[in-house]
């Protein structure tokens, strides 16, 4: 019960600070998006290149040639 109403005033302190000073957290905003963007990018450049790195390994089949085909009947 103390948690729920400890959650509840700090809620009520957010949303308090939150209007009035309320241009704070636009210039928060304005400096993190960039930053978020650049991260981002980032990961994904370096996911792309180790993907580009990575051989395709072959595929070897383990099941017999009749069972495929058999499995394609069905």
């Amino acid at each position: 019960m103390a948690n729920i109403i400890g959650g509840i005033i700090a809620l009520a302190l957010g949303v308090l600070g939150l209007l009035i000073n309320w241009w704070r957290v636009v210039e928060l905003l304005q400096g993190l998006i960039p930053l978020l963007l650049i991260g981002g990018g980032l990961v994904a450049t370096f996911a792309g290149m180790s993907m580009i790195e990575e051989k395709p390994q072959k595929v070897v089949s383990r099941v017999p040639e009749d069972k495929k085909k058999s499995a394609l009947v069905r």
